[in-house]
């Protein structure tokens, strides 16, 4: 049963890997290290783990005699662990969730698709998915982990309309990261500063943040930027999906960021989930 079991969710997580590669694909998955790490870790050594990504990865030869180990080594730890069944079919049913995703934001010509997210290991194998297509407005991303060897995850917001900031997170706090050539005001402040850098530790975590063209007095930013902690059940909503998040059990909230111009217009809502320790 184990045999049967691990190989599955191993070839499902090697395919939508491969598929998430793809430049077009607006749902972007952890490396494969981190994925097995995800699923494996505190059951399995490294010395056993890190062989089967390099195989994956590397397409190579022994990837069969690689496996078959790793299926005893489970067996193995199944002795002492009766959770290890149940643990692996939530992993199952997360990764055919973002199969499923991955297929509808690769489709245009879906719409008003909706999809009910009830388990919280969804969020710990992606690292973002873009739910809306490249036409519509505003952009909604939904932001999940960073990679182990990642400093930040930057998000590509590849519109003209974000040529002037860049948002990233970190691995160990749930607050966007910005970079900007802009004027920036944290209100009430009445001063306006300008970075070279990603905005200094005074910024990170501000409720609001406004950009502004010049440094002058009286000029209205032309970018509001706002972050606030949401709880779930809540959906995101787009015309192409309605990705609702009801998690089994607590332990999940998000951070919610959205970005208006100086018609105070919704651009961007980008929304990091993030687990209680």
């Amino acid at each position: 049963m184990f045999v049967d079991l691990t190989a599955r969710l191993l070839f499902d997580i090697f395919h939508l890997s491969v598929a998430c590669n793809s430049p077009n694909s607006r749902l972007k998955l952890l490396p494969l290290p981190d994925l097995l790490g995800i699923v494996f870790g505190g059951l399995i050594s490294s010395e056993l783990l890190d062989p089967i990504s390099l195989a994956f990865n590397e397409d190579a030869p022994d990837l069969t005699l690689r496996l078959n180990a790793l299926c005893k080594a489970i067996d193995a730890a199944a002795t002492q662990d009766s959770t290890i069944f149940e643990r692996f079919e939530r992993a199952v049913n997360a990764i055919e969730t973002l199969f499923v995703i991955r297929s509808i934001t690769s489709n245009l010509m879906l719409s008003e698709v909706r999809v009910l997210i009830h388990s919280s290991m969804v969020f710990r194998f992606f690292r973002y998915i873009v739910l809306s297509s490249p036409a519509e407005r505003p952009v909604v991303v939904l932001v999940g982990g960073v990679a182990s060897a990642e400093e930040r995850l930057e998000i590509p917001l590849e519109q003209e309309t974000f040529s002037r900031f860049q948002l990233a997170y970190i691995n160990d706090d749930p607050h966007p990261r910005w970079k900007t050539d802009l004027w920036v005001r944290l209100p009430p402040d009445p001063y306006k500063r300008r970075f070279t850098d990603w905005l200094p530790d005074d910024l990170i975590g501000a409720g609001a943040i406004e950009l502004y063209r010049r440094q002058i007095p009286g000029e209205g930013p032309i970018f509001t930027l706002n972050t606030e902690r949401v709880e779930y059940p809540r959906s995101l909503a787009t015309p192409t999906l309605d990705l609702l998040v009801e998690p089994a059990g607590s332990g999940l909230y998000g951070w919610r960021t959205t970005v208006h111009d100086k018609f105070q217009a919704l651009l961007l809502i980008a929304e990091r989930v993030v687990r209680s320790r």
